[in-house]
């Protein structure tokens, strides 16, 4: 029996398209819906308006770090994606 589709946020630069992988998890036991917002204030109000299971944040935002998701998120788990190059900062 399929479990209830999880809701993923993910706020990132660029414009990527998430769909194949949001097609992809319909043939997993979990499979999830991909929101997506290009900026930490469009991000916020998301998560105003709705439930999210996980994040997925660019490290650098236009408009904030990822740092400006954190007191919002509560207790949702958060993936920060970094650049290549930048590893040093993965260990926060």
């Amino acid at each position: 029996m399929k479990a209830q589709v999880r809701k993923i946020l993910v706020i990132s630069n660029e414009s990527d398209d998430w769909s194949i992988q949001e097609q992809e998890s319909f043939k997993w036991e979990y499979t999830f819906k991909v929101v997506t917002a290009d900026s930490l204030t469009e991000a916020l109000n998301l998560l105003n308006e709705f439930d999210f299971h996980g994040i997925v944040c660019d490290y650098r935002l236009r408009d904030d770090g990822y740092m400006g998701i954190l007191s919002s998120a509560g207790t949702i788990p958060i993936i920060v994606l970094i650049e290549e190059g930048e590893e040093d900062i993965a260990l926060l």
